[in-house]
Parts: C-alpha cells; sequence; structure tokens
C-alpha cells in the first residue's frame, strides 16, 4: 500500500492548475511517469464536480478526488490503499487547506502551478503509508460525511463521450515527446504481455518433480492430457494478480522492468500442463477437445495477435503519412507542432529553405482545399437563392408582393398630397397651369425660328394692350374683359392686395377682412416716405 501523489489544485476553470502538492515517486521511474501521473490528475480533478466523491481505478493506480469551493483534492495510491481511507485524508487536507487559503487568494486565472504554500502535504504523504494512522480521521468522519463514493474501472469512464486516453495524450501540451513516445511504446509491450499472460501459459516445467495425486474416476472430456497450448479462459483475469504468479512484481517502482522474451515472442518450446480446463460446459457433451485442435486454436491466436501488432505498427506508421479528412488532404507540414505559425504558413524560428517552402505550400494547399469545400457545400445548400422570410406565425411572406404593395401605398400617398396642394390654389392659378402645359406640348411641333407668318404669335401680340400706345385712341370698340375662367369680371373700385386679384362681380364692396392688406400697404408707403425724406434732408444740406 503505497500513496504516489496528494495535491490540491483548482478545477472553477479548464485546464485545472495545481495549486500545492506532494509526490513520493522512484528516482528511476519519476522522468517516465510524473509527466501522466499530472495529466491523469488534472483530468479527474476537472471531471469531479463540486460536492461529488470519486474513486477511479487505472490498472495499478488509483485516483481519488473530491470537490468543493473551486478546489479539489486529488490522492494517487495503488489499488490496494482503502479508498475510505484516502477519502477521509482529502477532506482533513481540503479542510485545513481553505481555512489558511481564502479563495481570493486562488481566483487570480494567471496564478503559476504550485504558487500556494501547503508544507502539511509533505508530513501527510509520510505519515498516511501506513493506513492504520489514519483512523482516529476514520473514526470521527465516519459519523459525520456519508457522502456516497463513486466506483470508476477506469479513468476512460470519467471522459467524456467520443473521448479516449489516446486522443487526451495526444493534444496534451504538458507532455513532451519522450513521455509520448514512451506511452507509445509502453502500450504496444503491454499489448504483448497481456495476450501471453492471458492467453498462453508459457511457464517451462519445475525442475523439483511434485508429489502425485490420485485421480479422481470421472475424467473431464475438457480436459487435454498432452502437452501443448491449453486456453485458460476467454475472459480478461483479475487486475490483482497473485505474488506468486510472477516472480517479479512489474509494478514494484524499485524493481527492474523485465520483458518476457518467450512472451514478446509468442513463441515458445515448453508449455505448462494444465491440470484443469477453465472453460465451462454449457449442457451434456462428450466431445473430447484433441491436442491436435488445441494446436489449431492456439496457431489461430498467434496469427490474430500478429496480425493486430502488424495493424498496430501500420497505423504508427501512418501517422507520418497525410490525413484525409472530408476529403481534404492534410500534409504533415499543416500540423503546428506547438509552434507559432506566421500567415504564409511558414513556423517561426530557425527553418531551412526546403522547411519553409514546404510548409508555405502546405497553407497554399490547405486555403485551396477549404475554398474548394466551402464552394460545394454553398452549392449543395442552395447559398444564393431567395431568402425566406416568415410572420410571427410561421406563414411565409411574398416579399415581392409585400414591395409591390408598399410602392402602391406610396404612390398613392404622393398623389394624395399632390391633389391636397392643388386644392390650396385658385382657379387662376390652375388655368394658367393648364395653359402652360398647353403650351409645352404644342411647343413639340413648333418650328424653331418663328416669322410674321406665325398666327398665333400676332394673335398674342394683337390683344396685348399698353399704356403708351399712340394708336391706341384711334379703337372705336373696346372688348370687354373677362376673367380667364369665363365669368364676368368686377367693374366697380376695390382696395389694392398684394396678389393683384379683382373681387368677384357679385361682391357688395364690403370688405370682411382682418385689415391685414391695407396695414401691409401702409408700412410700404411708410418705408418709402421716410427714405425719400432723408434723401432730401440730406441734399438741403
Amino acid at each position: 500500500m503505497k500513496i504516489y501523489y496528494m495535491g490540491i489544485l483548482r478545477n472553477e476553470t479548464k485546464p485545472a492548475l495545481e495549486l500545492s502538492g506532494e509526490k513520493d515517486l522512484s528516482r528511476f521511474t519519476r522522468d517516465n511517469y510524473n509527466e501522466f501521473m499530472m495529466l491523469f490528475t488534472k483530468t479527474v480533478a476537472e471531471r469531479t464536480k463540486p460536492g461529488q466523491r470519486q474513486t477511479i481505478e487505472e490498472k495499478s493506480y488509483t485516483f481519488h478526488s473530491m470537490s468543493r469551493d473551486g478546489i479539489a483534492g486529488v490522492i494517487v495510491s495503488d489499488s490496494e490503499y482503502p479508498p475510505l481511507v484516502a477519502q477521509q485524508l482529502l477532506s482533513k487536507i481540503t479542510d485545513e487547506f481553505i481555512s489558511k487559503h481564502p479563495h481570493s487568494e486562488y481566483a487570480n486565472t494567471n496564478l503559476p502551478e504550485r504558487s500556494l504554500s501547503f508544507p502539511q502535504l509533505a508530513d501527510y504523504i509520510k505519515k498516511y503509508q501506513d493506513p492504520s494512522q489514519a483512523d482516529s480521521i476514520m473514526k470521527i468522519q465516519q459519523e459525520l460525511d456519508q457522502t456516497k463514493i463513486v466506483l470508476h474501472k477506469t479513468i476512460e469512464s470519467v471522459l467524456e463521450r467520443g473521448e479516449k486516453i489516446d486522443s487526451l495524450v495526444a493534444k496534451s501540451d504538458g507532455l513532451s515527446a519522450q513521455s509520448k513516445m514512451f506511452y507509445t511504446q509502453a502500450k504496444k509491450q503491454n499489448s504483448s504481455e497481456y495476450l501471453a499472460k492471458n492467453y498462453l501459459t508459457a511457464d517451462p516445467q519445475p525442475e523439483r518433480p511434485k508429489k502425485k495425486r490420485k485421480k479422481n474416476k470421472h475424467h473431464d472430456p475438457l480436459t487435454s492430457d498432452g502437452d501443448g497450448l491449453i486456453i485458460a479462459d476467454d475472459d480478461p483475469p483479475s487486475l490483482r494478480a497473485a505474488a506468486g504468479d510472477l516472480a517479479i512484481n512489474e509494478y514494484d517502482e524499485n524493481s527492474p522492468y523485465v520483458l518476457d522474451s518467450s512472451a514478446s515472442r509468442g513463441l515458445g518450446a515448453e508449455f505448462k500442463k494444465k491440470k484443469k480446463s477453465g472453460w465451462k460446459t454449457v449442457g451434456d457433451t462428450t466431445t473430447v477437445v484433441s491436442s491436435r485442435a488445441g494446436q489449431d486454436e492456439a496457431d489461430a491466436i498467434l496469427a490474430s495477435a500478429a496480425a493486430e501488432s502488424a495493424a498496430r505498427q501500420e497505423a504508427h506508421e501512418a501517422d507520418d503519412a497525410p490525413t484525409i479528412e472530408g476529403g481534404i488532404i492534410q500534409d504533415m507540414e499543416d500540423d503546428d507542432g506547438g509552434g507559432e505559425r506566421m500567415e504564409s504558413g511558414a513556423r517561426a524560428g530557425l527553418q531551412t529553405a526546403a522547411q519553409t517552402a514546404a510548409m508555405v505550400a502546405a497553407q497554399e494547399r490547405r486555403k485551396k482545399a477549404e475554398l474548394a469545400a466551402f464552394q460545394r457545400s454553398a452549392q449543395q445548400e442552395g447559398t444564393g437563392g431567395e431568402t425566406i422570410y416568415r410572420d410571427a406565425s410561421g406563414r411565409i411572406i411574398n416579399v415581392a408582393m409585400k414591395r409591390a404593395e408598399a410602392r402602391k401605398a406610396a404612390e398613392e400617398a404622393a398623389k394624395a398630397e399632390q391633389a391636397a396642394k392643388e386644392a390650396l390654389m385658385g382657379d387662376v392659378q390652375r388655368q394658367a397651369k393648364q395653359e402652360r402645359m398647353e403650351q409645352l406640348r404644342s411647343a413639340r411641333a413648333m418650328p424653331l425660328a418663328r416669322t410674321i407668318e406665325d398666327e398665333d404669335l400676332n394673335e398674342e401680340l394683337r390683344n396685348q394692350e399698353r399704356w403708351n400706345d399712340p394708336a391706341a385712341q384711334f379703337l372705336t370698340t373696346k372688348k370687354t374683359a373677362k376673367s380667364k375662367t369665363g365669368r364676368p369680371l368686377y367693374t366697380g373700385g376695390f382696395a389694392p392686395n398684394r396678389y393683384g386679384i379683382r373681387p368677384g362681380h357679385r361682391w357688395d364692396g364690403v370688405d370682411r377682412g382682418n385689415g391685414f392688406e391695407k396695414e401691409w400697404f401702409q408700412a410700404r408707403a411708410r418705408k418709402d416716405r421716410i427714405r425719400d425724406l432723408e434723401y432730401e434732408w440730406q441734399m438741403d444740406e
């Protein structure tokens, strides 16, 4: 039983930030496991909701977490450490951390990692390596804290839907390239060991002979009597292997890592003889599995394992090849690789001319591919067509009809405004306007030069009356004046007005106005008289 890590992280923002923490790792595994442990620790802290407790089992490690007040306490231990003790210890360290550091100290988003001091963690990670030291905590907290602990089998169960550990490792910024390469190689070795350990029993025969046991009279038809390959169980075994199965504990950090050569090759010269098969008999059958059939099954399993290994190798090699996403080929030059990119597509920093040219070409290809994809999607979706408008009830609005109605309403409003203006005009003004329009229409056929043969011009000049006409006294007949409207004119005297309009022929001579016209003429006459007097006085001097 061992505690590898104990720390406090801020999980109210993503990514989670380590405020304080302590590790207990050996110097042999510190470089390889430290980055992965912190990656999974931050992931567990982000996925732990406020007021929730979780215990996640991932292979030989167990992550215990609890969240409250914007922080999450996380303990990483082996699978044998009691979860209840770990949860009570989390309650203790989170309470002490909150009492020492209020929320305002770690609410700043620009806070660096491990910036808050919490020296008690160094003492706790040494003291509580033995769970019996936490008995006093357990007795008190069992009565007060009845929070349900959520148990997860693997860390993948706390990730979001569709998210895998491989993608989490690939897009993590906290892992170096060496750690990612170590993760890939370790995954390949673990898969080979898993097949050899769980499906192949290739341990050599013990040198010391065993005692003979008396066999039962009832013979198991599924027991293989000959030497050869034995399929023990098709289901994966328990995560906790017995201590006697392995000579070296593979999870012991202080022991060297040894890879079984026979298991890695998948072949062995000698296999252990199995006394009883792990297969269960369904129904009453008398079929006996011969050694030849067992050998065929072993060959099939080995072929399947080899095919899976080759497929993983091809997938690993295909990482360097262009990938296709939605019909667009993406080159390796498109990958930023963690570096800053300029607008041309070249990465900042020292680069060779060939690398820069390749990155610029990849950027141009990517832009052309995106433009082509956008044009295809625009054609498929019918972009550029007429927009359909709907009212609040969902009915389609005919925009063309609405525009025609708006134009018609505007024309009617203009006509009404023009009619209102014409209504304010008198009959004489309307008659004069009509005459001007007729003159303009007749001027279309009128020649440019008007001579003495123009009858209309002669008639117009003949009807004009001039006050200084010397021949006016010789006229014997006088024309009766008529208004332009055809009505007779008033022949009596009347007060002048600004517009020179005669009163109607039926006027009785009574001025029914407010006297403004009279005052207007008096004011103008007074102004002219004063101007004349001022001029005369100046001349007298």
